[in-house]
């Protein structure tokens, strides 16, 4: 339990805090993955601007190197903002996060092994509805969401669309393999 348990006895009220944990292993926590995504982000971005301060002796390299760790950082910055999106559209689900990944990779990979099955047999032309026969149960878990009906939602969708916006800029300033200049140069 991440929240406080509330129990209710007669007129009182007591209230059951967890015991505070400053390093904790939880993989089935999507807030986890949130914290942790964020948390390398920043540190990559840490050492970026140590050797943006403190650039290496060549010029060339420094750009080279300074570029891709930006880069790092800012796809880092967009998973983690994926993630807060995840857990704003699924708040109020059941559930944990583990299960749902876990029926992801399973029903992809009972996808594919189907379709390579039905490739091998030649049976392709019997159309997409009798070449994949699943019986797995959907959890009740949400990939994606537009519905912008409370605050955490609108929240979560504008940190990733600004997370998309800064990808895309650090994207745009990548160095050319060659270390002469960024791909998109400033007008001279």
């Amino acid at each position: 339990g991440r929240f406080p348990a509330m129990q209710s006895l007669s007129r009182d009220l007591v209230v059951h805090r967890p015991h505070l944990r400053w390093m904790s292993y939880e993989p089935s926590n999507v807030s986890w993955w949130l914290a942790w995504s964020f948390t390398i982000g920043s540190i990559l971005w840490v050492v970026d601007g140590y050797y943006l301060l403190w650039p290496l002796g060549d010029a060339k390299e420094n750009l080279i190197l300074t570029s891709h760790i930006a880069v790092l950082g800012g796809f880092v910055f967009l998973v983690g903002a994926y993630f807060g999106v995840l857990e704003a559209i699924n708040a109020e689900r059941e559930g944990n996060f583990e299960n749902a990944s876990e029926w992801v990779l399973i029903s992809t990979s009972t996808l594919l092994g189907s379709v390579i099955h039905h490739i091998q047999l030649g049976s392709l032309d019997e159309g997409p509805n009798k070449m994949v026969s699943t019986k797995s149960t959907k959890p009740e878990w949400k990939w994606w969401s537009l519905e912008l009906n409370t605050i955490a939602k609108k929240a979560g969708m504008t940190q990733f669309a600004g997370a998309v916006v800064f990808f895309i800029s650090v994207v745009c300033s990548l160095a050319k393999r060659d270390g002469t200049d960024i791909l998109i140069p400033a007008e001279r």
